[in-house]
């Protein structure tokens, strides 16, 4: 089976953004801090984002910099509390997105249509949602042990993976997470405590979705 690794757009040997667009994470960020000043009449700290979104706090540092150098918020002192929002959320870019199934311990579970509930969520890019898809997470997962039962993992429905993506696959007829990275001359998967696993010419290989969000707090109904 083969498969071909994207190249990223580079310029200067650094990742070139999308002009006068937030990352998908950026996103969820920014939304995160609308949806908790809303309820709580202020805005979160870092550790909250971090537990909110299943992200790591230098992670959430490094995004909120970011939002700050695009003009979305404003900081004064120290990324504590002391930051205010500069840019309005514009409700349009909360999409409705299927959960499709459940994930344990990196397994896939009930991968099916019709979808067995829906989370409403921001999307950098609102007019993909139909791309998008997600599953519920019933224990262990993913592959870095962030995850916590009830969370969401949101996908995007993608075939041709790059290295360092999570991503559903149907490897023989096993549906699991794996992490790809892409060595000399082979595919390796990386799973949950396994060993990498090196792609052979006879394996039978599939990539369903590729991870680009989780949320510990979302608006989930199940059907």
């Amino acid at each position: 089976h083969v498969i071909f690794f994207h190249k990223a757009e580079m310029e200067g040997g650094k990742m070139r953004r999308p002009e006068n667009r937030l990352t998908e994470r950026e996103t969820m960020v920014l939304c995160e801090i609308y949806r908790h000043l809303r309820r709580h009449d202020r805005v979160p700290g870092i550790r909250e984002l971090a537990a909110a979104l299943s992200l790591q706090e230098s992670s959430v540092k490094y995004i909120l910099n970011s939002l700050r150098k695009q003009g979305c918020i404003e900081r004064s002192a120290s990324w504590s509390r002391n930051y205010k929002v500069l840019k309005p959320f514009d409700e349009k870019e909360l999409v409705t997105i299927p959960i499709v199934g459940f994930l344990k311990n990196n397994r896939i579970m009930a991968f099916r249509s019709p979808p067995v509930g829906e989370v409403r969520i921001t999307c950098a890019d609102g007019n993909s949602d139909h791309e998008l898809f997600a599953l519920q997470v019933l224990q262990g997962g993913p592959l870095s042990g962030s995850a916590s039962p009830g969370d969401i993992l949101v996908f995007r429905k993608r075939s041709v993976p790059t290295t360092g993506n999570t991503a559903i696959v149907n490897l023989n007829g096993d549906m699991k997470l794996v992490k790809f990275k892409l060595a000399r001359n082979a595919v390796m998967l990386h799973g949950d405590q396994e060993m990498p696993f090196q792609l052979r010419p006879s394996d039978r290989l599939r990539v369903d979705g590729i991870l680009i969000l989780s949320f510990s707090n979302a608006e989930v109904t199940m059907f």
